[in-house]
């Protein structure tokens, strides 16, 4: 009698949460289905979102433990008004599986006819919630997957000894792609790469990487082929050629410095240089060729000549203040790297003092950037400046040159490589002071001096 009572006691209790069934309880709308289309040829996970989505519990009297009933949803497809499938039967979706508050699972099976259709579902406590025109099914699959090169893009070179990675995409559109490989042959060797297709999954890419060999001769080259199939059985193929070319080297840079403005035309020389394939006339370039790096930038194609195996011709772009690494790669394979220092335009920001009598002799400190030890030229109103000496990149000291007109003149510093920058404000300029009306040599200021010059000096 104490057995039966004990299986009695532990009888589970079947209940939907937040009031069990309550008529207070708020609701679930519908926001979307996921995919909102699919062809029909096979079965298909649909995600339904909306909410809030409150499943049943199974309850433990005895254990005081809970279970969340997943399937106490069910969920049908009725044709929309107006679809090719409007008047047919509604199509069940079950078995609908509860995954959070905010989305459910159901199971598109194959078949359905072409058409759109409304979303109907059936929560635990047997309230509809339909979504209009939500779900759109395409018929059958009659495209296979297109597939296209993501890394390296065609036209391209493929440098003996680089590691390279190769990239195809296989999309399938709105169908699913079951199977996907690819394969690289090259130098007589072959290797596949047969990439996991995830369930659902409508476009992937798949990578291989290799060790390019060194090639034999100028016709060597890296064959990619591609194959992915969906879900009903069609195929898509890519088949991609690269030419093979030795890795290649680099002996010797001139010039080797430049303005930082860019310009300067280089002459790069090297070993293995490769040319870019283009059309008889010149108008389409078929296959690349070698390319000049910049701090590993490459320079635009219509900056660069491949002159020969051993020479390239280039201008190079701006660049920041001072050196930059340049190299040659033909596809990934890179030579050492040479550098290019790129020199900027001196800038001058004050002299001091910014005054002194028209017969010149001012001892002044010009104050400025990038000024460079037996390079950087100082002018005052077009004169240079006396007895120049460089303190540091920030500041030269020199005498003032006689002038020609009394006022304020520009001040310049000139580099033969970077440049030339002018101040010319007034107020931090140099101004030669008027001649004094009782000077009877005209030019110099009693003021200033038994020797002409302004007794400040610099700063």
């Amino acid at each position: 009698m104490k057995v039966r009572s004990r299986a009695a006691a532990t009888a589970s209790l079947v209940g939907a949460v937040w009031g069990c069934g309550a008529s207070s309880e708020q609701t679930a709308a519908l926001i979307a289905v996921s995919p909102p289309m699919a062809f029909n040829d096979v079965p298909a996970a649909l995600v339904i979102e909306g909410g809030p989505f409150r499943p049943a519990y199974t309850f433990d009297t005895v254990n005081a433990a809970s279970t969340i009933q997943l399937a106490a949803f069910s969920a049908r497809l009725t044709p929309a008004p107006g679809s090719p499938a409007a008047g047919s039967a509604s199509i069940s979706i079950d078995p609908v599986t509860w995954l959070s508050p905010s989305a459910l699972q159901a199971t598109l099976p194959a078949g359905v006819p072409a058409g759109i259709y409304d979303v109907d579902v059936v929560d635990p406590r047997g309230q509809h919630n339909v979504l209009s025109g939500a779900f759109q099914s395409l018929g059958g699959d009659d495209q296979a997957p297109v597939l296209g090169l993501v890394t390296p893009p065609a036209p391209a070179v493929i440098g003996a000894e680089a590691v390279v990675p190769i990239t195809v995409l296989a999309d399938d559109g709105d169908g699913f792609l079951a199977s996907f490989s690819v394969t690289v042959t090259t130098a007589g060797t072959t290797t596949t790469q047969t990439c996991t297709v995830p369930a659902a999954a409508h476009s992937i890419t798949c990578s291989i990487v290799f060790a390019a060999p060194t090639p034999a001769d100028e016709q060597d080259m890296v064959v990619v082929d591609a194959e992915a199939t969906d879900s009903v059985g069609q195929t898509g193929t890519l088949h991609a050629t690269f030419r093979l070319a030795p890795r290649p080297s680099l002996t010797s840079l001139a010039p080797t410095v430049g303005p930082a403005g860019g310009g300067t035309v280089v002459d790069v020389r090297g070993t293995d240089f490769v040319a870019p394939i283009t059309t008889p006339d010149g108008s389409q370039q078929l296959a690349d060729g070698s390319q000049l790096l910049v701090d590993g930038v490459p320079l635009a194609p219509d900056q660069v000549t491949v002159v020969s195996s051993t020479e390239i011709m280039a201008v190079l772009p701006g660049h920041d203040a001072g050196f930059g690494m340049l190299t040659v790669a033909t596809g990934n394979a890179t030579t050492a790297p040479m550098y290019f220092e790129f020199v900027p335009a001196p800038i001058v920001k004050m002299i001091s003092p910014n005054h002194g009598p028209l017969s010149g002799g001012t001892p002044v400190s010009v104050v400025g950037n990038h000024f460079r030890d037996g390079a950087t030229s100082i002018y005052i109103d077009g004169a240079p400046l006396l007895a120049p000496q460089l303190i540091s990149p920030n500041r030269i000291e020199g005498v003032v040159p006689p002038g020609t007109t009394p006022g304020s003149v520009t001040v310049t510093a000139s580099d033969p490589i970077g440049g030339t920058g002018v101040l010319i404000d007034g107020s931090i300029g140099f101004t030669y002071d008027p001649v004094p009306a009782d000077s009877p040599d005209g030019g110099v200021d009693p003021g200033a001096g038994g020797n002409g010059t302004n007794g400040g000096g610099p700063p």
